[in-house]
């Protein structure tokens, strides 16, 4: 608590409310002043770019999961297994969105996330999500949200705990050679 000196008195006040004094003075920012500001419109633009990045991640598993079907059903049953996963961070991301106060705007061109599924199974691309996602849940506490980072860092442990695309395609070469 601070003391403030009133003509000869003490009396004790609560702290400032940062968060709250500086929303105030600008509606656009939700970050409190120490923190990389980050307009809470801008925050939920990269919400949605990570839920369609997680949605693109379901795709891949998909496509993945039919080349390995007749061939190689053991690959196939673990990338269909990770796509659910992908299925459930989607759908957790979806739920942060709208808990935040905004809509997921993002969307997915089916047909070019099956087109570029091989994406996925790039050597950086689980770090990058997983980067990606720690900026957000930084970005989330500093907005005083940290309840909905907390949500980020429970999809970060699975993403983190679990074999990526790539690493199924380099233990089982793809029938079709892709």
């Amino acid at each position: 608590m601070a003391t403030r000196v009133h003509a000869e008195r003490k009396t004790r006040t609560s702290p400032p409310n940062l968060r709250t004094e500086f929303a105030n003075s600008n509606p656009n920012r939700t970050a409190v002043p120490s923190s990389p500001a980050v307009s809470r419109r801008e925050l939920l633009r990269l919400l949605n770019e990570d839920f369609a990045r997680e949605c693109q991640g379901v795709f891949a598993y998909a496509v993945y999961a039919e080349r390995y079907r007749n061939a190689n059903p053991m690959a196939a049953a673990e990338c269909e297994a990770r796509g659910e996963r992908e299925v459930a961070h989607a759908m957790a991301l979806c739920q942060l969105v709208y808990d935040f106060g905004g809509a997921v705007t993002a969307s997915v061109d089916d047909r070019e996330a099956v087109r570029h599924a091989a994406r996925v199974v790039h050597p950086g691309w689980q770090e990058e999500t997983v980067r990606r996602l720690r900026e957000r849940a930084d970005q989330l506490r500093a907005a005083g949200r940290p309840q909905l980072a907390s949500r980020l860092l429970h999809i970060i442990r699975h993403e983190e705990s679990a074999e990526d695309l790539g690493g199924i395609v380099r233990r089982h070469p793809s029938p079709e050679g892709r």
